[in-house]
């Protein structure tokens, strides 16, 4: 019976051990180029929620974009849906959505079928041209030209 018990206690302990979840959400921390279309990224940390600058029909707008928590989904906004005094739909100012990954100085950002009608492109480039110090600091990061 005391087998029993313990295997049972074993098996209790193991399940709920391996409910936990030890994801982390790891970022490319660094400053992010896109020359077509004309996108910076600012990865400050290691945190989900970021800004950057779209070029967009000549004029430069602030965005906002978030990286998703169990995802490699990116989304990308305008900063007007962070204005607290933002009545308006998520939806109307969402400007890219896609799966990304990082190779080497480079990000990847293959964009959902939606937004590659939309665009006419399948991918989104950036190439990482700073990076930040251990102090957050930016550094130019010398491996690429600026």
């Amino acid at each position: 019976m005391k087998k029993i018990s313990l295997f049972i206690y074993c098996a209790v302990i193991v399940l709920a051990l391996s409910s936990c979840t030890t994801y982390k959400l790891v970022v490319p921390v660094g400053k992010w180029q896109s020359d077509d279309p004309s996108i910076m990224l600012d990865i400050t940390d290691g945190e989900r929620d970021h800004y950057g600058t779209y070029v967009r029909n000549g004029k430069e707008i602030t965005i906002y974009f978030v990286f998703g928590h169990v995802s490699n989904l990116l989304s990308v906004y305008d900063a007007i849906v962070m204005d607290e005094n933002f009545k308006g739909g998520v939806d109307d100012y969402e400007y890219f959505v896609g799966n990304w990954g990082v190779e080497d100085d480079k990000l990847y950002l293959n964009l959902k079928p939606n937004w590659r009608d939309m665009y006419g492109i399948d991918q989104i480039v950036f190439t990482k041209i700073m990076d930040y110090d251990d102090k957050g600091q930016l550094v130019e990061d010398t491996s690429q030209p600026v």
